[in-house]
C-alpha cells in the first residue's frame, strides 16, 4: 500500500467508490446480458431454478416460475436485473470476507485459511469486539505491506482470486443470461471488463478492511417488505417511484439487486453500535397489478 494508505476514508468517498462499483456492475449487465426474452425459451427450467438458487439471500422465492408472474419490469429487461443482482451478490458476498485472500496465500506457509481466520475473528468479537476489530485492521495491514515477500503480500493475491472469480462467474448459472458473443475479442472484452470489476471492488475491500470499520452487506432477508421511508433500500428505478410515493410500501420485496452496505464503529475503535450507511439496496417490488402469467 502507498504511503498513508491506512488513513481513514472520508465516508463520502467510500460512499461514491460504492456508487461507481454499482453503476459499473449495471453497465456490465446491460452490455453483456441477453437483450431478447425469445432467447430464453431455449433455456431449460432448470437451468433457470439454478439462477434462483444461486440467489439465495437476495430472491425470495424458490424457482423461476413462481418468480416470473410477479416481476414488474419490461420482460427484455428481465435477464439484464438478473445478471446484475447475481454479479452483485458475487462480489459484495466476497467484500464481506476481510479473509478471502488468505485462501490463496502459498500453502507452504502453513498458515490458518480464511474460515480459520474467520472463525478467530467472530470468537474475538463476542469476546471484545472492539479489539477483534483492531487485531483485524492490523493483520491485514502487515499482510498488505509485506512487499518484500511475495507468498504473504495480500495485494498480489489480489490478481489470482480475480481470475478466479471471473471465470467461475462465466461459467455459473448467470451464462444462460447472457447473449451469445459474436467473436473472440468480444469475449475477452466481455472477460477483461468483468476482470476490472472485481478487480476495483476487491482492491477497495482490502482497503477498507484495514481499517477498524466493520463492514455488513444485507440482502432481501433482512428487508422483506418495501418501505418508502426506510433510508437503507430503494425501489428499481423500472417501479419510476417519485419521491414520497409510497404506493409499494408494505409490498414483498422480490430481489435485491443491489445489498445494503453498512458500517459500524470508527478509527478509535469505538462506536460499534452505531451505523453509517454507504450504499443503499436497490430491489424489485411485487406490485398487486403484476398478477398475470408471463410466457418466458
Amino acid at each position: 500500500m502507498a504511503k498513508g494508505a491506512w488513513a481513514p476514508r472520508e465516508h463520502r468517498v467510500v460512499r461514491d467508490e460504492l456508487t461507481k462499483l454499482q453503476e459499473g456492475l449495471r453497465l456490465w449487465a446491460r452490455t453483456f446480458s441477453v437483450g431478447n426474452i425469445a432467447d430464453l425459451q431455449q433455456v431449460s427450467s432448470d437451468q433457470l431454478d439454478m439462477v434462483i438458487e444461486a440467489l439465495n439471500g437476495y430472491c425470495v422465492q424458490k424457482n423461476w416460475r413462481s418468480l416470473a408472474p410477479q416481476i414488474p419490469i419490461p420482460p427484455n429487461r428481465v435477464p439484464m436485473v438478473f445478471i446484475q443482482a447475481l454479479l452483485a451478490k458475487s462480489i459484495f458476498s466476497d467484500f464481506t470476507d476481510p479473509f478471502l485472500l488468505l485462501g490463496h496465500l502459498d500453502h507452504d506457509l502453513k498458515l490458518p485459511g480464511k474460515e480459520e481466520m474467520q472463525n478467530l475473528y467472530q470468537i474475538m468479537i463476542r469476546g471484545n469486539e472492539a479489539e477483534a476489530h483492531v487485531w483485524r485492521s492490523q493483520t491485514l495491514r502487515v499482510l498488505s505491506a509485506s512487499a518484500n515477500d511475495t507468498k504473504l503480500h495480500l495485494s498480489r493475491q489480489l490478481e489470482r482470486v480475480v481470475n478466479i472469480q471471473v471465470a467461475a462467474f462465466l461459467s455459473g448459472p448467470a451464462h444462460v443470461l447472457l447473449r451469445q458473443v459474436k467473436n473472440n475479442e468480444e469475449q475477452q472484452v466481455r472477460a477483461s471488463d468483468l476482470h476490472k470489476l472485481y478487480s476495483t471492488a476487491g482492491t477497495l475491500a482490502l482497503s477498507l478492511w484495514t481499517q477498524r470499520t466493520y463492514i455488513v452487506c444485507r440482502g432481501v432477508e433482512p428487508l422483506q417488505v418495501f418501505d418508502s421511508s426506510d433510508t437503507e433500500m430503494t425501489a428499481h428505478r423500472f417501479h419510476h417511484l417519485d419521491e414520497d410515493d409510497n404506493r409499494l410500501d408494505g409490498n414483498p420485496i422480490l430481489v435485491c439487486v443491489q445489498p445494503a452496505v453498512l458500517a459500524f464503529g470508527n478509527e478509535n475503535g469505538e462506536d460499534y453500535d452505531k451505523k453509517k450507511l454507504w450504499a443503499k439496496a436497490t430491489v424489485l417490488v411485487a406490485e398487486d397489478k403484476m398478477e398475470q402469467s408471463v410466457d418466458w
